[in-house]
């Protein structure tokens, strides 16, 4: 959570996981194009507002831990198929 909690606030905005979850993008796959990185930044948009269950615009702990645990279970459903 400190990761990606850029301000310290105890919740996590789209802008500061965007921004540590592109670098560290960057790092793995240093080639990667503009053009890859704008259908991230689009995917991973649709999985923050999904994780937003309350609307507030920032993910808060138990909001995290449930994103978590339901990409846990998807990464177990496509290693069992």
């Amino acid at each position: 959570m400190e990761l990606l909690d850029g301000n310290g606030d105890g919740k996590v905005t789209f802008k500061e996981a965007k921004k540590v979850i592109i670098a560290a993008v960057k790092k793995q796959y240093p080639s990667i194009t503009n053009k890859q990185l704008k259908a991230l930044k689009k995917m991973y948009k649709t999985i923050f507002d999904t994780a937003d269950t309350d609307s507030s615009g920032s993910l808060d702990i138990a909001e995290i831990e449930k994103l978590a645990a339901s990409m846990k279970e998807s990464e177990g459903s496509v290693a069992g198929v």
